[in-house]
């Protein structure tokens, strides 16, 4: 399997693929009537984005709505942006290990190297990216997109911590991003969404397809025809106020699924050529082990920035898998020993559990269509 599917089906069934005429329900059997039934079930899902990389095959599906009644009535394409919550985090964690290979920062060094107003000088950049830092509701009542940057990072850098780095895990929703991001700004003397854009997005193909923030009225009115909406948002029509003015670090990428997968896909190749392999292997390893993760009370290990052989890999993911999920609407997956990466975004919030049932699903379908389904593993899911 070598081809490129595009589905778009609009709530009717209707259904057209370009680049081959072989039909995507003899290619990819399981996958195809899972996400029929996602979308038409209308229990877990109103529109969705999935995209799958592999050696032997590439996948793109678009599905349902992206604005639904009464704010509009978009159907979903490839080329919609969707709002992919925490798994923007994937992207930072990649930004920082580029500025780590570029010696731009150390991750084992502590923040205060970078950011003296930092006064938590036990706290190195790897306990962020690990969720051990001991601030994981630093700056939490600043909502991203009605907050500056400066005014979370301020709120952040005069934070008490609420234990010892490294002594307890728990997820840090916005802290650790806005830590590791501030120290590489500071350290390479480049605004954070340039650095990404630059030494991710750019040498990726992809920089018109993810976007970390609009920093304008005109650039969200330019995009606005293209952005897709969770159903959990108000009736009201989006406007600049719902979108980050911003580039944050841990939340409120834009993008289309395709372009995260590209991304993910570099990463399932060894890292060329925004990474070397030696420098990806060190941030993808488990820097965290066997820790009780207090606010998604599950014990999961993580690398530098992403969680390993977590829920998100489903029945058949490999042991070294590893990825990022973003608040129960999307996620993007690597599994470096069958060189896969995928990406799926949907438009709703159904709860931790019915998510976390509809990732396991679509990552067994994926694995099943591909026969990579040879061996189970166990894993548990986050419970919010």
């Amino acid at each position: 399997m070598s081809d490129d599917f595009f589905l778009r089906d609009g709530g009717g069934g209707e259904v057209s693929t370009s680049s081959s005429d072989t039909d995507f329900s003899v290619m990819w059997p399981a996958t195809c009537t899972l996400l029929f039934d996602e979308v038409h079930s209308l229990k877990t899902t109103t529109g969705l984005q999935l995209a799958v990389r592999h050696k032997s095959a590439s996948l793109n599906v678009a599905m349902g709505k992206a604005v639904t009644p009464p704010r509009g009535d978009t159907p979903m394409t490839p080329d919609t942006l969707c709002d992919w919550q925490s798994t923007t985090k994937a992207i930072t964690a990649i930004a920082v290990a580029v500025a780590h290979e570029k010696r731009i920062v150390d991750v084992f060094q502590p923040v205060a190297t970078y950011w003296p107003e930092f006064r938590k000088h036990d706290v190195t950049l790897a306990h962020c990216l690990t969720h051990v830092a001991g601030l994981a509701f630093a700056g939490i009542r600043l909502v991203p997109e009605q907050s500056t940057k400066e005014d979370i990072c301020a709120a952040i850098a005069d934070a008490q911590p609420e234990h010892e780095p490294g002594e307890k895990a728990c997820y840090h929703p916005y802290s650790g991003c806005y830590i590791v991001a501030e120290c590489v700004e500071r350290a390479s003397g480049v605004p954070w969404s340039d650095f990404v854009r630059e030494n991710v997005l750019k040498p990726l193909g992809v920089a018109d397809n993810i976007l970390l923030c609009f920093p304008t009225e005109d650039t969200f009115t330019a995009f606005k025809p293209r952005l897709a909406e969770l159903v959990s948002r108000p009736d009201d029509t989006l406007s600049y106020a719902d979108v980050m003015n911003h580039p944050c670090p841990a939340s409120g990428m834009r993008a289309t699924a395709g372009a995260v997968a590209d991304v993910m896909a570099c990463l399932a190749r060894g890292g060329a050529p925004i990474l070397k392999t030696d420098t990806l292997m060190m941030f993808t390893r488990r820097h965290r082990i066997g820790m009780l993760d207090e606010l998604q009370g599950v014990v999961v290990d993580w690398s530098l920035g992403f969680a390993v052989d977590s829920a998100l890999g489903g029945t058949f993911a490999s042991s070294e898998s590893y990825g990022h999920g973003g608040s129960q609407s999307s996620y993007a997956l690597v599994d470096p020993e069958h060189s896969l990466s995928l990406a799926f975004a949907a438009t709703n919030k159904p709860g931790a559990r019915v998510h976390y049932d509809r990732v396991r699903r679509i990552s067994d379908a994926i694995y099943k269509d591909l026969r990579l389904n040879a061996t189970r593993h166990a894993r548990a899911a986050p419970v919010c």
